[in-house]
């Protein structure tokens, strides 16, 4: 403290005003500088990250219809015939028309349940849309259909 006290007045400011910069740049250089450069890379990760998302979304499109464009008529049977089967479901009649490349599949009594979360499961998944559909009530009190629908295959 006796160093201080033997410095004139003007020395005292001009010292006290260089400890008040080297205080302002600490803070400059410690504090803002570091939460402007975050703050800076946060918005390029977000920028970023919601590019990629857009190019996964766009390359989950573009497989989906990918995947659903590889089903051809004979693997729409399979298809459909394979799907019915983990459903639960039974046929008793299949028909490929190969000129609309479609195909018709007759149910007796299906359970109308299964039978509509199937129908939605084909057009999910794999694309298949129903072209033509004949539903009737067998009469039995207990939930169940006869059918008959036409599936093709979605564009």
């Amino acid at each position: 403290m006796s160093w201080w006290s033997g410095l004139s007045k003007r020395e005292k400011l001009l010292l006290s005003i260089m400890g008040g910069l080297i205080a302002v740049l600490a803070v400059s250089l410690l504090i803002i500088r570091p939460v402007t450069d975050y703050n800076q890379q946060a918005g390029q990760n977000l920028t970023a990250a919601q590019n990629l998302s857009r190019m996964v979304d766009q390359a989950a499109i573009a497989a989906s219809m990918q995947e659903r464009a590889s089903v051809t008529p004979e693997s729409l049977r399979g298809v459909i015939t394979r799907s019915a089967q983990q459903a639960g479901l039974r046929w008793i009649n299949i028909r490929t028309n190969q000129e609309e490349q479609s195909l018709t599949i007759s149910f007796s009594v299906a359970p109308a349940g299964d039978f509509f979360v199937w129908l939605q499961e084909l057009q999910v998944q794999h694309g298949i849309i129903v072209r033509e559909a004949r539903l009737s009530d067998t009469r039995n009190n207990d939930g169940t259909i006869d059918a008959s629908v036409t599936f093709a295959q979605g564009s």
